[in-house]
């Protein structure tokens, strides 16, 4: 748009996101444009105080050349960005977006291995435990949870929704970020 950064503006009312002068319905009522939606796209949404964290994740995903798929999810009034691996297709970590917040799930199946040399803050410690429910098998239907220690203590939490981090200040989402890449190596192996 001849050099001049275009405003992204979601409307509230109809749901319908403007580009400058440009209107385009969100991806999740127009499913042909699904792919003209990026990461960078969901940073124009965030405050400032998180756009050097997202930036942090997007870099991450490019790094190990994460597989990403944005939409917007009308009736939650946010963005989702979900990374996984090519190969396996294994989800590794979703990024929610709105401007009021930025949430995310990281699916770090592997914890137990590097959390006890991991120094993790008490913000941390405290979503890691509460922001999830503890895994009880959902009666054969389960994905299984994810055991790990913590403090000496053990826990059993259930991956559906474990390991969401919300609203955090940006050393600790940097430390997220490393706790992801930490994941990620895992996978290497």
């Amino acid at each position: 748009m001849n050099g001049v950064e275009p405003e992204y503006v979601l409307d509230p009312e109809t749901e319908e996101l403007f580009i400058s002068q440009w209107k385009v319905k969100i991806m999740s009522t127009n499913r042909f444009n699904k792919s003209i939606y990026t990461p960078e796209d969901i940073k124009k949404v965030l405050s400032d105080k998180y756009n050097t964290v997202a930036s942090e994740f997007i870099a991450l995903a490019e790094k190990y050349d994460l597989k990403n798929d944005v939409k917007y999810t009308p009736a939650k009034k946010l963005w989702k960005c979900v990374y996984t691996l090519k190969k396996s297709k294994r989800v590794i970590f979703t990024v929610f977006a709105s401007p009021e917040e930025l949430r995310l799930k990281a699916n770090l199946f592997n914890i137990d291995k590097y959390l006890s040399v991991y120094t993790l803050t008490d913000t941390i410690k405290h979503q890691l435990l509460n922001n999830c429910w503890d895994c009880g098998d959902c009666h054969g239907n389960c994905r299984k949870g994810v055991r790990f220690k913590l403090d000496g203590q053990s826990y059993y939490k259930c991956i559906g929704g474990a390991f969401t981090f919300i609203n955090l200040d940006a050393a600790d989402f940097r430390k997220i970020v490393e706790l992801t890449e930490l994941e990620l190596k895992e996978n290497e192996l």
